[in-house]
């Protein structure tokens, strides 16, 4: 990022020619004012919860600069210079208080007291002249300052005016997505499932095709099932909910088992499930979401990559922090949901060599699914990373933040299979 690092400098070389051409006090008001000016056009989305509170701290000191100025024997050749530039520097920051405040009565607060600090500064300017001289030259002064929050007014308004547009147009395309799901790719999928079941109506004394139509009718009804979920959710904006039907339940944890089981029901690959429980039912509800549907995606990866994996190992438990990789610890501590997949061959064109590394960002040898899903997990404060974690073995990890309430107390843990009812039915 050259951009701060060149506002800095110039920052810096003005206040070292300030001290050298004026003394310290003189262009103090003027640095800081330009400073402000600064941080605010070259960082504007770090510092839009501060632009009033940067703004009035350069105008107290211009301020509180005045009447020792003042008193020091009134205005010279350097202190009418900086002036200017004082001046120029707190118009500025009056446009961009009323255009980026967060709040309208935090800008009000700053604009008042940057008014003060120019009134202060035309004072500084024409001492010692008569009071009704330098009552008109800071009316005539204040004409700019209302000439700045107008175009800082109008600036926030263009602003406002161009969100909701972007938000409007957003909304038509939620819509619009949505309608083509319901209309199209749900009317082809049900009638994927409808076909599947008049096929094992019609075969019913084959027990083995009728298994594999019973498989097919059942990943058609699960697909169709998150469709519903996805239209839902993209009708549902601006934080109101959609007219209709309420939603199917989301996956969580709980329904690993019965995934596991599909996976394992439709190839030769026999999954083994290893759960802490009482990390799971710690994780919150985001948390619980985002571990299912990184199992899913994995094992999505291994079908269609490794489909004759013999070995898949799936883990769920915690660890003490985002940053230790590798399977859960037993018995642990930790303040982390940590899911691990892994398999016992890379998928095709992986090398084994190659170390695991984050999804997403700069590394985009992945596909869609997993970069999608490294944005879901990063949006939790996880970290998703994938690559071979031995030779001849590919390892899905992600690591997902829990409460602190989540903190797992030592040796409470315990392991399931995919053949292993979970959670426990005392739940």
């Amino acid at each position: 990022p050259w951009l701060p690092r060149a506002a800095a400098a110039g920052v810096g070389a003005l206040a070292v020619v300030g001290v050298v051409t004026a003394g310290p006090l003189v262009p103090l008001p003027a640095v800081l004012a330009v400073s402000a000016v600064v941080v605010l056009v070259v960082l504007p989305e770090r510092t839009r919860a501060w632009t009033a509170a940067l703004a009035a701290l350069a105008a107290l000191v211009s301020a509180g600069v005045t009447p020792v100025l003042l008193a020091g024997g009134g205005v010279t050749t350097p202190i009418a210079v900086w002036g200017v530039g004082e001046a120029g520097a707190l118009l500025a920051l009056t446009v961009l208080v009323a255009r980026r405040a967060a709040a309208l009565g935090r800008a009000a607060v700053a604009i008042a007291v940057i008014c003060l600090a120019e009134a202060g500064l035309m004072v500084r300017v024409v001492w010692p002249e008569s009071m009704s001289n330098m009552l008109l030259t800071t009316a005539y002064w204040s004409l700019g300052a209302g000439v700045a929050v107008a175009v800082g007014l109008h600036l926030r308004s263009v602003d406002e005016a161009w969100a909701r547009s972007v938000a409007a147009a957003r909304r038509t395309q939620r819509l619009e997505l949505a309608r083509d799901l319901h209309d199209f790719v749900a009317h082809d999928v049900t009638g994927m499932v409808v076909q599947a079941q008049a096929a094992a109506h019609v075969l019913a004394g084959q027990p083995e095709v009728g298994a594999a139509l019973k498989r097919i009718e059942e990943a058609g009804q699960r697909a169709l099932a998150s469709m519903d979920r996805t239209v839902h959710m993209l009708r549902d904006t601006d934080g109101e909910p959609a007219a209709g039907p309420v939603p199917p339940r989301v996956p969580t944890l709980a329904d690993l088992p019965a995934l596991v089981g599909h996976f394992a029901a439709m190839g030769p690959s026999n999954p083994r499930l290893s759960v802490d429980h009482q990390a799971a039912a710690a994780s919150g509800r985001e948390t619980a979401t985002t571990a299912y549907r990184v199992v899913t995606e994995a094992l999505t990866n291994i079908r269609r990559h490794a489909p004759t994996a013999a070995r898949i190992e799936i883990s769920i438990g915690c660890d003490d922090g985002p940053g230790a990789p590798g399977p859960p610890h037993d018995g642990g501590t930790g303040s982390c949901l940590v899911v691990v997949v892994a398999n016992d061959r890379a998928p095709a064109g992986r090398p084994d060599a190659a170390p695991a590394y984050p999804v997403g960002g700069a590394h985009r040898r992945h596909g869609l699914g997993l970069i999608g899903l490294a944005e879901r997990v990063e949006a939790l404060g996880g970290t998703l990373t994938a690559g071979p974690a031995a030779p001849g073995t590919w390892q899905v990890t992600a690591v997902l933040p829990m409460s602190p309430s989540a903190r797992m107390p030592a040796g409470a843990t315990s392991a399931t299979t995919s053949e292993e009812p979970w959670p426990p039915r005392t739940r």
